[in-house]
């Protein structure tokens, strides 16, 4: 009776072992599955932004001329960010910008331009790479208006705090003649920013640029080159809970023609409204996080000059 009494004992808390273990491998094996996930990019985000202030253009001759002039600057930009996969995404741009000036004997002219365009990218965790492609209108400095294309490649590269982008491009106008003796202008340019993140909703940003192209003339006029450096230091910070950020830029960049230059300099502030994103820093990993600098924009004051 007592060895039956024991193998009873012994078999009830067999079983009961092997039911508690079989009911903790479930209940783990649903906490697994029922775990959070990593948080995902939203399907569509965004942002519209719009800056103004004060901009200057200089015409430099080899030989001692000089040409000033300032004016007001006003500009925005709105891009859109679409998933179509977990790792591959569509960007929509529409950018515009302008300067008012005024000379005094000549009264007000404007020099303006705009951009519409697009850019498709694969990116994980580290890295981004994609082309990008747009369209859109220049004008010389106190002249006619040019339709111009441009296309290339770029990329980016996640580094802790860091991120660090490069493009390279070829811009080209559309069309032939454009204007006078002008058939048509073209250059290829590399970029290259830098991203720092002093706090998830705190950048620091510097970019720099050199384009090198030319400028095509009829009735046996020899082609034109010039070449470009672009610098531009910037400064955004996004209010905590709140989708709104503000930054302030200086930009500068100085274009050399075959016995002039053109530099042109602008100081800049402006606020941005963002739409499904986050802090500033997960925006630039899985949301809006590339741009287009119009490097045509930058050679039509001097061709006019």
């Amino acid at each position: 009776m007592k060895k039956f009494g024991l193998a009873a004992v012994t078999t009830l808390a067999l079983a009961s072992a092997s039911y508690l273990a079989l009911a903790g491998s479930s209940y783990a094996a649903d906490m697994m599955l029922k775990s959070p996930a990593m948080e995902a990019a939203q399907p569509v985000s965004g942002y519209i932004e719009l800056y103004s202030g004060w901009g200057n253009t200089t015409i430099k001759g080899d030989e001692g001329y000089r040409f000033g002039l300032d004016g007001w600057t006003l500009g925005g930009a709105a891009r859109g960010t679409y998933w179509w996969s977990h790792n591959a995404s569509l960007q929509l741009d529409v950018q515009g910008e302008g300067t008012s000036f005024s000379d005094g004997s000549q009264g007000r002219f404007s020099e303006h331009s705009f951009l519409i365009g697009g850019h498709a990218s694969w990116r994980d965790s580290r890295y981004l790479w994609g082309v990008f492609g747009a369209a859109g209108d220049a004008t010389t400095f106190s002249g006619p208006n040019f339709r111009h294309g441009v296309v290339g490649g770029e990329g980016q590269a996640y580094l802790g705090a860091v991120t660090l982008y490069g493009q390279i491009g070829y811009d080209t106008t559309v069309g032939s003649p454009l204007f006078g003796p002008v058939n048509g202008i073209n250059a290829v340019f590399g970029r290259g920013t830098v991203r720092y993140y002093l706090a998830p909703n705190t950048r620091l940003e510097g970019t720099g640029l050199y384009a090198g192209g030319k400028v095509d003339l009829c009735c046996g006029i020899a082609e034109e080159n010039f070449h470009i450096w672009l610098a531009r230091a910037k400064i955004e910070h996004k209010f905590a809970g709140s989708p709104f950020s503000v930054f302030a830029a200086y930009e500068w960049s100085e274009t050399h023609f075959d016995g002039s230059r053109l530099e042109n300099q602008k100081i800049t502030a402006g606020v941005r409204l963002g739409i499904n994103e986050g802090t500033l820093q997960s925006n630039d990993r899985k949301g809006t996080t590339l741009d287009i600098i119009d490097v045509l924009r930058l050679v039509g004051g001097g061709i006019a000059n």
